[in-house]
């Protein structure tokens, strides 16, 4: 128990004091204890101590042996997740929590994080991106939720966080694209015979109007890859699994250009 204990200050004027143990930080594992000084009497530090020891009696928190982290809250999340949505989507999902949530969160015990701690990892990734951080930011909140259902936490700080939100721009945005002459000025800059694999790459994104991450997605794991008047068939291997997945990547109209497959050594023409 606490004592109250008389000192003199620097002006010789007699003043009490206290330190109080408060138990063990239940994020970091040391012991914390907190000091109060400069009670003009002994009443009033008396009066002070009660009050900090009733707010630790009251204070309601899980029990103590419940000191799960959240890398481990995730994973068992993330084993229920890869069972609602596609291959392609829940490996993307993996590396977002690798590259933005867990080196935040991955360590701590997930019933210590605060409010604050949230709303800081909102704010960083706000700077760091334009659209994505709102994603994130949700997957956040799905790991909270996970634990508040599993009795891990008792609430969910993600959500009582303030969502930053980007400025309106207002006016036409400029031409993010290029024109047909802008264009073969580019292919005209590649050498076709010493960066074969670049040219492919960029006749891709030219001609057959796919994302840059679905033809990233092809380098390397090509099986098949032709030209149809419907437009561009893929079939490739995806994912940690590895499985065959077909995807039909519409266009307006049919590209009058000749692709290859790049695949090491082996250069096939496939008009």
């Amino acid at each position: 128990m606490a004592t109250i204990k008389k000192y003199q200050d620097k002006d010789g004027n007699t003043r009490y004091q206290f330190q109080v143990y408060l138990g063990v930080d239940p994020q970091t594992g040391k012991k914390k204890s907190t000091r109060r000084r400069g009670f003009k009497s002994k009443s009033a530090a008396r009066i002070a101590l009660s009050r900090i020891e009733v707010e630790l009696q009251q204070e309601t928190v899980l029990p103590v042996d419940n000191n799960i982290i959240f890398v481990d809250v995730y994973h068992e999340w993330y084993d229920q997740y890869i069972n609602t949505v596609r291959e392609s989507t829940w490996a993307r999902t993996a590396g977002m929590f690798d590259n933005h949530i867990l080196p935040l969160f991955g360590n701590k015990r997930l019933r210590t994080i605060t409010v604050n701690q949230c709303q800081r990892a909102v704010n960083l990734w706000f700077k760091e991106v334009t659209y994505n951080y709102k994603r994130w930011y949700n997957y956040l909140v799905a790991i909270f939720e996970y634990g508040l259902k599993h009795g891990y936490i008792t609430h969910n700080p993600a959500k009582m966080i303030t969502m930053p939100v980007k400025p309106d721009s207002w006016g036409d945005k400029p031409d993010n694209f290029w024109d047909r002459d802008q264009l073969k000025t580019f292919f005209n800059c590649i050498d076709q015979q010493k960066e074969l694999e670049k040219y492919c790459l960029f006749r891709v994104l030219a001609f057959a109007g796919v994302r840059r991450g679905e033809c990233l997605a092809l380098r390397g794991k090509i099986l098949i890859l032709f030209i149809r008047p419907c437009g561009l068939i893929k079939r490739s291997l995806k994912g940690n699994m590895a499985s065959r997945s077909f995807k039909h990547l519409r266009q307006k109209r049919t590209p009058h250009c000749q692709l290859r497959q790049y695949n090491g050594r082996n250069i096939t023409t496939l008009a």
